[in-house]
């Protein structure tokens, strides 16, 4: 049996807006409070900017390496496409093609479910780097690959890294990040993924298959030493561990600039959040238990697990190949442009998202995704909902179980479109793409809560206030239907007795 101790800790953050007066405890010993300089102004939305530079440069690694998890991504429409004409080391079928891509997705599986034993033991900094470690055995791979088994190694371990990456850093990022720093540093490192799809698009035709291959190595070396260096444990790791002073010395550190009882108060409103959902979790099985909990792991499970199903994965994956059948003029430039016009609205993305809120903005792209584009403000905000939704002990189980989804579907995916595409029958994957995105709009109107302006502790407050709400207006239906049975009972004995009589 696990210990409460492996339990996840990604969902209470800052000061609540309720307003509410709570105690305040005292500093403890180790953890000394670095009075604010009066030098120190308010940078965005009212966060010191120490404590900007602070959490920017504890995900700086975290950024790096998604920037490489792109160049990985994007790595198969032109370094397939060398393959196909002769120019690497071996010349692939059409079918060890299809693996080549595909099998990046399936390595979003053991990304995901391995590194989870790391995350819940040895901590957040030491999960996360293996994700560039991944990346690095990847590219060695890549440049002495001489068959297609190499390179389906090579393409397992760079989706490990993905899995790995896409599973826990946005975790990771709600944990350590004020509520205004937590969504703009998700939504950069969301847009640095297509950035580095669109950067190993762009380079790639204009490199050998070998220099191609070897890319990305100055981003995965950066991304090692950052993590060496400069990524912070989280502190909510910290105190479901029980070391509480170190939680509070690197929380702290995280947050240079605020007031030392600000700072004190955002860890008292941290343990009682580990508390009270260890108390409410006190067993893996108990995982789904608390109000409102399953209801967050159906949205996170459903948006995390559809990208595949929006076509995002197929498309980009096989962009340059798909713009060669359909024969068009300069297949390398279209590519460059899908990825593009992916990037811009990820852009938009980052700006609408913090004006029109979560679910307003959700709904719309899905909608007009339906009519013309491939998901590209549904995959950053699914990843916001992610760190804001799940409480800590779900995230243990839902998080990697929405990158097993995505790995499942991404894999299928792929393998029935290169099927589908040997007998010309395209139409039938970007049919069920465009019914998904529809899905998609449909489902956020009716399930999705919106979460923008709120702390992490408001939002877990308010999935249960809503939970127990709903479980005490269908407690009272039956309660009121149980009274009419009674009431009618009692008439009927009563006209029962004056016939008789």
């Amino acid at each position: 049996m696990l210990t409460h101790k492996d339990a996840e800790t990604a969902a209470a953050m800052a000061v609540t807006d309720k307003g509410r007066a709570e105690e305040t405890p005292a500093s403890s010993e180790g953890a000394e409070a670095p009075r604010p300089s009066p030098r120190a102004a308010a940078g965005a939305a009212g966060v010191p900017w120490p404590s900007v530079g602070c959490q920017c440069l504890s995900a700086a690694a975290l950024m790096c390496q998604t920037l490489a998890q792109g160049m990985a991504q994007g790595w198969s429409s032109p370094g397939v496409s060398k393959l196909m004409h002769g120019e690497g080391p071996f010349v692939p079928t059409a079918e060890e093609r299809t693996w080549i891509v595909s099998l990046f997705e399936l390595g979003l599986l053991p990304g995901s479910v391995v590194s989870w034993a790391v995350f819940t033991r040895l901590g957040r900094p030491y999960t996360l780097s293996v994700a560039p470690l991944a990346f690095l055995v990847w590219v060695l791979l890549t440049y002495f690959a001489s068959s297609a088994g190499h390179l389906y190694a090579a393409r397992l371990l760079a989706g490990t890294g993905m899995g790995v990456n896409f599973t826990f850093s946005s975790i990771y990022l709600g944990e350590m990040a004020t509520p205004v720093m937590r969504s703009v540093l998700i939504l950069v490192m969301t847009l640095l993924a297509p950035s580095g799809q669109l950067l190993a698009f762009v380079i790639g035709p204009q490199l050998t298959y070998w220099q191609e291959a070897l890319s990305p190595l100055p981003l995965i070396a950066a991304s090692l030493l950052l993590h060496l260096f400069c990524t912070r444990e989280s502190p909510f790791f910290l105190a479901m561990e029980g070391r509480h002073e170190d939680a509070e010395a690197v929380l702290f550190k995280l947050r240079r600039g605020h007031e030392p009882a600000a700072v004190r108060e955002e860890m008292a409103k941290i343990r009682r959040s580990v508390q009270r959902q260890m108390e409410e979790a006190q067993s893996w099985r108990d995982t789904l238990s608390p109000p409102g909990v399953k209801r967050a792991a159906l949205i996170v499970m459903v948006l995390s697990g559809s990208p595949a199903l929006f076509g995002v994965t197929t498309v980009l994956s096989f962009t340059q190949s798909i713009f060669e059948e359909a024969g068009a003029p300069i297949p390398k430039v279209a590519s460059m442009l899908v990825i593009g016009v992916k990037v811009v609205m990820i852009v938009v993305s980052m700006y609408l998202v913090e004006r029109l809120g979560r679910r307003v903005q959700l709904s719309a792209t899905a909608i007009i995704n339906f009519m013309a584009a491939t998901g590209g403000g549904v995959i950053p905000v699914s990843h916001v909902l992610q760190g804001e939704l799940l409480s800590q002990r779900a995230k243990m189980i839902v998080a990697p179980l929405s990158a097993v989804l995505l790995s499942a579907t991404s894999f299928g995916t792929q393998q029935a479109f290169g099927a589908l595409g040997k007998i010309g029958e395209y139409f039938i994957p970007f049919g069920v793409f465009a019914l998904t995105n529809l899905f998609i709009a449909v489902f956020t109107i009716l399930v999705v809560p919106e979460t923008r302006g709120r702390t992490l502790v408001r939002v877990q407050d308010e999935l249960r206030e809503r939970a127990l709400s709903s479980t005490a207006s269908r407690q009272q239906l039956v309660e009121h239907g149980q009274h009419e049975q009674d009431q009618d009972g009692t008439l009927a004995e009563r006209e029962h007795a004056a016939g008789s009589a």
